[in-house]
C-alpha cells in the first residue's frame, strides 16, 4: 500500500517486502533478551520495528528513485504505443515470458490492461 501510494507501483512492492523481511530476519538474530521477555519478540518487537523501519525506508530512501523508474518506465512504453506497435508487442512479449507469472509478468499484464482502457 506504502509503495502504491508513493508511486513506487508493484517493483517498490517488492522491494518493500524484500527489504522487510530481511530486516525482520536481520533482527530476530541481533535482539538479545532475557528469556522471561523472549515471548515479545516475534509478536511484538520484531513487527514493530520491521514495519516501522521499513517505512521510513520506503517514503525517505527508495520510494523517490523507483517512482522516476517507474515514471521513466511507463513514458517509454506509452512512448511505443503509437507508431511502434510491433515494438511494443515484443517488449510486452518479452516481459511476459520473462519470469512466466513474476512480477515482471505480472507488470506487463497490468500495462497493457491500461493501454486496452
Amino acid at each position: 500500500m506504502l509503495a502504491s501510494k508513493l508511486g513506487a507501483g508493484f517493483p517498490g512492492g517488492i522491494v518493500a517486502g524484500f527489504l522487510a523481511g530481511y530486516l525482520a530476519a536481520w533482527l530476530v538474530r541481533a535482539i538479545r533478551l532475557p528469556r522471561t521477555l523472549e515471548g515479545l519478540k516475534p509478536v511484538l518487537l520484531v513487527p514493530v520495528l520491521a514495519t516501522g523501519v521499513t517505512g521510513l525506508l520506503m517514503i525517505y530512501v527508495v520510494g523517490s528513485p523507483l517512482k522516476a523508474v517507474m515514471n521513466a518506465l511507463t513514458a517509454w512504453l506509452q512512448g511505443l504505443s503509437g507508431g511502434n506497435a510491433i515494438l511494443l508487442g515484443l517488449v510486452l512479449g518479452a516481459m511476459m515470458a520473462f519470469d512466466m507469472g513474476g512480477p515482471v509478468n505480472k507488470a506487463a499484464y497490468t500495462f497493457a490492461t491500461g493501454l486496452l482502457a
